[in-house]
C-alpha cells in the first residue's frame, strides 16, 4: 500500500455540510414571532376578559339601580306622591327594560297619567303602544280613555274621534255595556264642547235608553234638560226639570234641589221671566246650608 503523504484526512473523509449561522437566525426569528403572537393572543384574551367583567359589573349595577328605582317609585305611588314617581321613572331608560320590570314601569307610568290632565302625550302614546304589544286589552282601553280626556282638554277633537271609534268598536265586540254607556256619555260631552247641541242630545238619549233606574237617570235627565236649554227648546227643558224636581222632593234630597235651582235660574233668565226668577232666588234659601245663608243675604 502506497500512502501519499500529501493527502489529508479532510480529503479522505466524505464532505459534510455544516449548519450556517443565517439559517439559525431565521429559525429563531420564526419562533420568536410565533411566541409573540401567542403572547399577544393570550394578552388580548386577558384584556377582553377584564373588559367583559367590567361591562358585566356595570350592567349588573345598572340593573340593580333600576330595580331600586322601581321599588322606590312603588313606595311613592302607594303614598300618592305622583310627582316623585314621575321624577324616578324619567331616570329609567324603558327601552332596556324587559319582563316584569318593563310591566311595572308602564303600570306606574299609566297610573300617573290617569291622575293628570293634561298629561305628557308622548309618554301616553308610548304606554299605549306597550299595552298594544302586550295585547293587554284592559289597560289599553284605560289608556285610550285617558288620551280622549287629554285631547279634549287640548281641544284636539279630530284625534278624539278616532280614539272614540276604536273604543266603541272594542266595547261592542266585547259586549261591554258599561263601556258603551261611557262612550255615549263621552260623545255627548264632546259634542256639547264643540257646540253641536243636537248631536249631544242624540247621544244623551242613547245613554238614557241604556239605564232606567236610580240616581244616574236623574243626573242624565238633568243633562238632557241642559242640552235642551242649549237648543232653546225651553218648554221641553222645563218639563224635564219639573219631573226631576219631583223625584228629588220625594227623596227629600235638599242638595239636589239646590243643584236644580241653577238650571231653573238659567231657564227663567233666558226667557225673561224675571218675576219667577226673583221668587226662585227668595225660595232658594230653603235649600241652602246654614253656612251659605250669610253669603246669600249679602
Amino acid at each position: 500500500i502506497i500512502i501519499n503523504p500529501n493527502n489529508k484526512l479532510s480529503n479522505v473523509l466524505p464532505n459534510r455540510t455544516k449548519p450556517t449561522k443565517t439559517k439559525n437566525k431565521k429559525t429563531n426569528k420564526t419562533i420568536n414571532k410565533l411566541l409573540t403572537k401567542v403572547i399577544s393572543f393570550f394578552s388580548l384574551m386577558k384584556y377582553m376578559s377584564i373588559l367583559f367583567s367590567l361591562l358585566l359589573m356595570v350592567a349588573c349595577t345598572s340593573q340593580n339601580r333600576t330595580a331600586q328605582w322601581l321599588l322606590e317609585a312603588e313606595r311613592h305611588s302607594r303614598n300618592g306622591d305622583r310627582d316623585s314617581v314621575l321624577q324616578i321613572l324619567y331616570k329609567i331608560n324603558e327601552e332596556k327594560l324587559v319582563g316584569e320590570e318593563k310591566h311595572t314601569f308602564y303600570r306606574l307610568m299609566s297610573g300617573c297619567m290617569l291622575a293628570s290632565v293634561p298629561a305628557e302625550m308622548e309618554q301616553l302614546y308610548e304606554t299605549m303602544a306597550y299595552y298594544e304589544e302586550m295585547k293587554d286589552t284592559a289597560n289599553l282601553r284605560t289608556m285610550r280613555s285617558v288620551l280622549v280626556s287629554n285631547h279634549c282638554y287640548r281641544n284636539e277633537y279630530q284625534k278624539v274621534d278616532s280614539l272614540m271609534h276604536l273604543l266603541y268598536q272594542d266595547f261592542v265586540l266585547s259586549a261591554d255595556s258599561a263601556g258603551i254607556r261611557w262612550c255615549y256619555s263621552m260623545k255627548a260631552t264632546i259634542f256639547r264642547q264643540q257646540g253641536v247641541a243636537d248631536s249631544a242630545l242624540h247621544y244623551i238619549d242613547k245613554r238614557i235608553a241604556m239605564n232606567t233606574e236610580g240616581e244616574k237617570v236623574r243626573n242624565l235627565l238633568c243633562l238632557k234638560a241642559e242640552y235642551l236649554l242649549d237648543l232653546k227648546r225651553y218648554d221641553e227643558a222645563e218639563n224635564y226639570l219639573d219631573s226631576i224636581q219631583s223625584m228629588a222632593e220625594k227623596a227629600n234630597d235638599v242638595e239636589y234641589l239646590a243643584y236644580l235651582q241653577e238650571r231653573y235660574r238659567r231657564l227663567y233668565h233666558e226667557q225673561y221671566r224675571y218675576d219667577e226668577l226673583m221668587r226662585l232666588l227668595h225660595d232658594s234659601r230653603r235649600y241652602m246650608r246654614r253656612s251659605d245663608v250669610a253669603a246669600h243675604n249679602m
